[in-house]
C-alpha cells in the first residue's frame, strides 16, 4: 500500500483535530469524520485485498450491523423519522470507508490522534470551567449536551492514561500526560455527568486485572494505599460537585420507590427502560423498526400501558433501546459486531505488540469499548451523531494504527521475538 500520499497530511490533520474539536467546535467531529470518509468511499477499495483476516472480520462485522438495522425496517411505521436516525447508523458504517482508506494511504494515524487527546484534555476543562464560572451554566455542556462532553472527557481521559502505562518514560512525558489526565477528569466533574462517572471506576478495576500479573506484592500493596489515600483524601475533601450529583442520583431512585411517575432524571430512565422491554416483548425478532420508539411508546401510554412521561425517541439505555427497536437479534449483532469482533482483534493485537506503541493501540482500543460498553448503560450513544461520531472515528483510527503496527513488526520480523503479553497474562 502506501498509495495516494497526498492524503497523508490531511488524514493525520482530522487524527489530530478530532479530539478537541469534536465536542467543542460546532459540526467539528462530523467534519474530521466525513470529509475523510467521502474520499474513502471512491478511493479505498483496491487496498481490501491486502487486508488481513481479521481487519475484514471487523469490517465486515460493522457492515453485517448496519444490514441488521436495516432490515428492522420492515416493521417501521414512521419512514420519515427512522431516515433520520439512520444517519447515525451511517457514521458508524463510514469506519469502513475511512479505515480501509488509512490503509491505502499508508499512514499510522494513532500518533496524532494521542497527541490531539493530549490537547483535548486542557481544551474540555478550558470550556467546561468558562461555561460553569464565567457563563453561570449549572453544568459544562459543550456546545451539545452535558451528557456528551462529560462522557468525551473520561473516553480521552481513559487514553491519556493507557499512554502513560505503555509509552511515558520520561518526567516529562509523564507530567504533561497526567496534568491532561487531571485536565479531562475535572471538565467531566463540571458536567456533573454520573455515567461517565461509572466508566472511571470500571476502567480502574479493569486496569488492575489487565495489569493483575505485573503487579506483584509490592504492586498492588501500593495500589491498596493509594485507594487508602483517595478515600481518606475523598472524606476531608469532599468535593461538593460530585457529593451532589451522586446524592442526586441516590434521591432519584428514593423517589422513584414511592412515586414512579415523578420526572426526576432516574425516573424517566426507568420508566423508559420499562416501556422498551414492553415493546421487546410485543417485537422480540426484529423489534419496532428504528424511528418508531416514540410512535410505539405513545400507544402505550394511550393504552394505560405506559405512564405520560417525556421521551426522548430512545430508551437511555443503549441495550434495551436496540431490543425495543431491533430486537434480539439487532442486540446481538450489536455485541457481536461493534464489541465482541473489535475487542477480539485488538487483544490479538496486544498478543502480537512487539513494541509500546503496538501495545498502546491495542489497550487504548479496548479502553474505548470499555468506554461505550459503560455509557450504554444510561444512555442511548446510537441515537446521538456526537456520540456516533466519539465511538466510530477513534475506533478506526486505533484498529487502523494497531493493524499497519502489526503489518510493520511482521514485515521486519519483530513479531518473531519474545513479544509482548497479553494484560494479565504471566510470561511462560
Amino acid at each position: 500500500m502506501g498509495e495516494h500520499t497526498w492524503l497523508k497530511w490531511p488524514l493525520l490533520a482530522a487524527a489530530f483535530l478530532f479530539p478537541f474539536t469534536v465536542v467543542s467546535v460546532p459540526d467539528g467531529g462530523s467534519g474530521t469524520y466525513v470529509l475523510p470518509a467521502l474520499f474513502g468511499v471512491f478511493l479505498a477499495w483496491p487496498a481490501w485485498r491486502h487486508l488481513a483476516p481479521e481487519e475484514r472480520r471487523v469490517l465486515l462485522g460493522i457492515l453485517a450491523f448496519y444490514l441488521v438495522v436495516l432490515l428492522t425496517l420492515i416493521n417501521t411505521e414512521n419512514y420519515s423519522l427512522a431516515l433520520d436516525k439512520f444517519d447515525r447508523y451511517t457514521r458508524v458504517l463510514l469506519m469502513i470507508p475511512v479505515y480501509v482508506l488509512i490503509r491505502r494511504v499508508g499512514i499510522v494515524p494513532g500518533r496524532a490522534f494521542l497527541y490531539g487527546c493530549v490537547v483535548a484534555g486542557f481544551t474540555l476543562a478550558a470550556h467546561g470551567w468558562y461555561q460553569v464560572h464565567v457563563q453561570g451554566m449549572g453544568d459544562a455542556a459543550g456546545i451539545y449536551h452535558k451528557i456528551v462532553f462529560g462522557d468525551a472527557a473520561v473516553e480521552f481521559a481513559a487514553i491519556l492514561v493507557i499512554a502513560m502505562l505503555t509509552l511515558a518514560r520520561r518526567p516529562w512525558q509523564y507530567a504533561l500526560l497526567g496534568l491532561s489526565t487531571a485536565a479531562a477528569l475535572y471538565a467531566s466533574v463540571l458536567s456533573v455527568t454520573r455515567s461517565s462517572w461509572l466508566f472511571v471506576i470500571v476502567f480502574a478495576v479493569a486496569l488492575l486485572w489487565w495489569y493483575r500479573r505485573e503487579l506483584g506484592r509490592r504492586g498492588w500493596a501500593a495500589v491498596g494505599a493509594g485507594l487508602v489515600l483517595l478515600i481518606a483524601v475523598g472524606a476531608v475533601w469532599q468535593p461538593r460537585t460530585i457529593i451532589h450529583g451522586v446524592e442526586r442520583g441516590i434521591q432519584n431512585l428514593k423517589t422513584y420507590e414511592v412515586k414512579p411517575g415523578a420526572p426526576t432524571s432516574w425516573g424517566i430512565r426507568l420508566n423508559l427502560w420499562h416501556d422498551a422491554l414492553l415493546l421487546f416483548a410485543e417485537h422480540p425478532i426484529l423489534g419496532t423498526g428504528v424511528g418508531d420508539f416514540d410512535v410505539e411508546r405513545n400507544r402505550l401510554i394511550a393504552e394505560g400501558r405506559a405512564r405520560d412521561l417525556p421521551s426522548f425517541g430512545h430508551a437511555h439505555n443503549q441495550y434495551f433501546h436496540s431490543l425495543a427497536t431491533t430486537g434480539l437479534v439487532g442486540l446481538i449483532a450489536l455485541l457481536v459486531c461493534l464489541f465482541y469482533l473489535p475487542a477480539r482483534f485488538f487483544v490479538g493485537a496486544w498478543h502480537r505488540a512487539s513494541t509500546d506503541w503496538g501495545r498502546f493501540y491495542a489497550l487504548a482500543g479496548l479502553s474505548v469499548l470499555l468506554a461505550f460498553g459503560v455509557f450504554g448503560v444510561a444512555e442511548t450513544w446510537l441515537a446521538r451523531m456526537p456520540f456516533a461520531n466519539l465511538f466510530g472515528f477513534p475506533l478506526l483510527v486505533l484498529l487502523a494504527s494497531a493493524a499497519a503496527e502489526t503489518s510493520a513488526a511482521a514485515e521486519t520480523g519483530a513479531a518473531s521475538g519474545s513479544g509482548a503479553r497479553p494484560p494479565g497474562e504471566s510470561a511462560a
